[in-house]
């Protein structure tokens, strides 16, 4: 299992520090390894039911991500067992659509996804520095979730922060001296808060995407982000998997 800490900035496209003044390069995320291949990396195991706070239950399985730049890094046993101890989420969800989502735990961390049933495909990675991303798709990878969570790795928090906040885009520069010129796509940004922003953009021949991003290098997170571009028919569930985000992923 040949997994390094470049695979989680991989996953969502360019989130390593490029050339100086050159725009950030949204591009469809994909997966490339077998199902076969997946089905080692990454093992899911059921642990019971997610609840929610109206009563609605979905099922909930934990999911084995490789860790740091260990080859030989074996499977993570589930670390949350819902049929033990309730897992509770304080958000309701309209029960008719319940029955096309499942709740995933990354084994060993505290990232809970909430994630529509037909994303089987999956890869993900947590980096050395605790960096973590983890990409969903369909199975014709026309669909697809990519979270990314960076804890303390201040370059990394600032280069990805930088397109949503201006603040951090200053700081980028000041301390590493990178900036982006801007993207390669529109991108419309709505700022919740001082750390919270939810944006928007299209890619070519792509679903549109729709995204979270939240920054504080004070709080004990320092960025993290959802991106998911959902087919027409998925659209209704975009707003609940947004509130699941911000609810597990305070600021």
């Amino acid at each position: 299992m040949k997994i390094i800490a470049s695979t989680v900035f991989t996953l969502l496209a360019t989130l390593a520090i490029q050339s100086h003044a050159k725009p950030y390069n949204f591009s469809p995320p994909t997966i490339n390894t077998s199902m076969a291949e997946q089905n080692v990396q990454h093992p899911i195991t059921a642990i019971g039911q997610a609840v929610f706070r109206n009563g609605v239950k979905i099922p909930a399985y934990s999911i084995s991500v490789p860790m740091g730049t260990d080859e030989n890094d074996s499977p993570h046993l589930p670390t949350e067992n819902c049929s033990i101890t309730k897992c509770f989420f304080n958000m309701d969800v309209d029960p008719k659509l319940a029955e096309q989502f499942t709740v995933y735990h990354i084994a060993d961390t505290t990232e809970w996804i909430l994630a529509p049933r037909s994303f089987t495909r999956i890869k993900a990675a947590i980096g050395a520095n605790g960096n973590t991303a983890v990409l969903m798709t369909t199975a014709d990878q026309k669909s697809n979730l990519s979270l990314y969570v960076v804890p303390a790795c201040v370059s990394c928090a600032l280069d990805a922060a930088s397109i949503f906040f201006p603040e951090a885009a200053k700081e980028n520069k000041k301390q590493f001296d990178h900036v982006y010129s801007g993207t390669n796509v529109p991108l419309k940004i709505v700022r919740l808060n001082k750390h919270t922003a939810y944006y928007q953009y299209q890619l070519a021949a792509q679903y549109v995407t729709d995204g979270v991003a939240k920054f504080n290098m004070e709080g004990d997170t320092a960025f993290q982000q959802l991106s998911m571009s959902l087919s027409p028919p998925q659209k209704p569930l975009a707003r609940l998997m947004l509130n699941f985000f911000s609810l597990t992923h305070p600021n």
